[in-house]
Parts: C-alpha cells; structure tokens; sequence
C-alpha cells in the first residue's frame, strides 16, 4: 500500500470515528459512509439499524430518521419537522415551541434523490425511489417511485413478480 493510499485509509476510518461519536452510533460496523459531515439537528436522533448506507453531501437531520439497508441519499436531502406551532393565540411563532417529534422510517433498498425533503412521520417503503428535488408528506408504498411537490406516485419500479426475482436474488447476495 503506498503512502497516499494509507492516509486515505487512515482519514476515512478517523472522519467515520468523528461521525460515529458525533451521532452515538457504532458507524464502523453499520457500514455508514458520508460524503461529508451532515447537519442533525440537536433534538433529533439518526438511526442506523441497517447496513451499506451511503449519505451524500450536505444532507440535513432535523427529524428523527430510522434507516434499513442498502440506502442510497443524494445530496441536500433534507428530513424536516417538528414544526412550530402557529396556532397559539397571543404568541410569536417563534416562541410557541413544536409540536411531538415523528419519526421517519425508511427502508432497505431505497434511492432518494437530490435535494429530495422528507416530512416527519412518513415511511419510504422498501425499493421505492425518491425523485430528485421531490417533496414527500405521505408514505411511500414499496418499489414506488414517486416524484414531485408533493410527491405522487410516476410508476411502480418492477412488476410483482420482478419483485420477487429481485428480492431472491438479493436475498442470495
């Protein structure tokens, strides 16, 4: 291994170290790579129960967010919410607080696209896509993919039994 490899090594390992206190999270063994460091908002929690996650660039946690396995993020996909009350007679905005925090679950198998806004509460079902700059307020059924704002389901990703076929054939993976 040459000298520029190793200090690639070395950077990674230490840059998921950093992450991995960062978030509470034993990000080594998850197999969590970041592109670079994403913002979590300070009341929110990140968890990984899944394996093989990629996070791209400048992703944004203000909700707690549940992730499955095998998840591609793009960059700027942003999980929001917790919304401050607006409703209370006699108070700013700003000082109403928020409302009970949701979490989002999102499943194994899921590709969500650039600058994609996830809002609290919802489930991104297994396989389903997310299409780059879409706003998702509802869940996602499995193998969808949906687009738009908000987001409506274009079209399934494969047909029953290619779902089948692709499960098994993950499944022997």
């Amino acid at each position: 291994m040459n000298a520029g490899k190793g200090f690639l090594l070395l950077y990674r390992i230490l840059k998921m170290l950093c992450y991995s206190a960062i978030l509470r999270r034993d990000l080594l063994s998850s197999k969590v790579f970041f592109a670079n460091m994403p913002r979590i908002s300070r009341k929110n929690s990140v968890a990984f129960s899944g394996r093989d996650i990629y996070i791209g660039h400048n992703c944004h946690f203000g909700a707690n967010v549940e992730f499955g396995s095998k998840i591609l993020l793009a960059s700027n996909v942003s999980f929001v919410g917790g919304d401050h009350k607006w409703n209370v007679i006699g108070v700013p905005i700003k000082d109403t607080g928020r409302d009970t925090l949701k979490s989002i679950n999102i499943g194994d198998d899921v590709w969500v696209g650039h600058g994609a806004i996830i809002i609290q509460g919802v489930t991104l079902g297994e396989g389903c896509i997310v299409a780059a700059g879409s706003v998702v307020t509802k869940d996602v059924d499995e193998y969808s993919i949906v687009g738009g704002n908000p987001a409506t389901e274009i079209k399934k990703r494969f047909d029953p039994d290619e779902i089948k076929l692709h499960k098994s054939k993950l499944d022997s993976s």
